[in-house]
């Protein structure tokens, strides 16, 4: 059964990317141009600070007019990138649907109230992973750092430093492997807010984690089979190439799982109709009934 459930996810996969390559034909250009922009408007805004430095501050104002600036710079960072990346995912997403892409649906979020939305998905989803994060990682971190504490203090055998260590490094490493689990419920929110902009972000965040259940493992499975592709990145230039296929990969899979739980809710409010019918005939029946019931008896007391 086990073997069964694993090839048809092997199968699902392989078909997955051979369609994102499909949908990349004559496309990989304009997609490799949005990880260009990226890492141009990140690259510039990482040297924005050393600009900053730059500028000469005199005066009993100069340290609020530097603050000023600096969070003025992280503003137009945000500004910048975050709407890209609800853009790029609008882009990928609508390929996936079987559509053109095209750079309005990147142009689109940076609206301002679109930029607003981006930046707030972007704080929400992080801070839900810090959480995860801390809930997941604390306890080994503890272990080690009581261990690291107690021998720079106290002082603790070595047998009990290193089994401490070793314990932590287990506690963590099993934290991280239920972290990178639990983080997929969100792996299809951005696509949700793209698909409709009218959403508001708990609401996409609410409709991912509702979609992804029973989903989150094969889901980090398929992310992790693209591993083997890392290493040839290093050399930079295939990344121009990977990513637009991990990026188009991963809205492929995101369609596939919005499709179903859209159908999904679709056939449940479908037998919801259906079963409220069915109890407002019986409803309607069971008093139509009554009132012959009274009728009758009425009928009989006049006779």
């Amino acid at each position: 059964m086990i073997n069964a459930f694993k090839e048809r996810d092997d199968k699902m996969n392989t078909m997955l990317k051979i369609k994102s390559k499909s949908i990349l034909t004559g496309r990989n250009m304009r997609a490799s141009s949005i990880l260009l922009f990226a890492i141009t408007a990140s690259i510039l805004m990482g040297l924005a600070p050393s600009f900053i430095k730059l500028i000469p501050y005199y005066g009993r104002w100069a340290l609020w007019i530097k603050l000023a600036v600096s969070v003025a710079v992280i503003l137009i960072s945000a500004a910048a990138l975050y709407p890209l990346r609800t853009g790029s995912e609008a882009w990928f997403f609508r390929g996936a649907s079987g559509r053109e892409p095209s750079a309005t649906q990147i142009v689109f979020w940076y609206k301002p109230s679109k930029i607003a939305k981006s930046v707030e998905m972007r704080f929400s989803l992080l801070a839900r992973k810090l959480i995860w994060a801390f809930v997941f990682l604390a306890p080994g971190v503890s272990i080690i750092g009581g261990a690291l504490y107690m021998t720079a203090t106290e002082g603790i055998s070595a047998n009990l430093l290193i089994s401490s260590l070793a314990g932590g490094g287990m506690t963590i490493s099993a934290g991280l492997a239920f972290y990178a689990l639990m983080v997929q419920k969100y792996f299809i929110a951005y696509a949700v807010l793209a698909r409709d902009p009218g959403k508001t972000v708990g609401e996409a965040i609410k409709k991912s984690i509702e979609a992804m259940d029973g989903c989150c493992a094969k889901t980090l499975l398929f992310r992790l089979s693209f591993a083997p592709w890392l290493l040839p990145c290093l050399a930079v230039f295939p990344i121009l190439y990977v990513w637009p296929y991990y990026r188009q990969s991963c809205s492929c899979l995101k369609y596939e799982i919005y499709r179903n739980h859209s159908l999904s809710e679709a056939e449940k409010d479908k037998n919801t109709e259906q079963a409220d019918a069915a109890e407002t005939y019986t409803a309607e029946t069971d008093t139509i009934e009554t009132d012959t019931i009274e009728t009758d008896g009425e009928q009989l007391q006049t006779t």
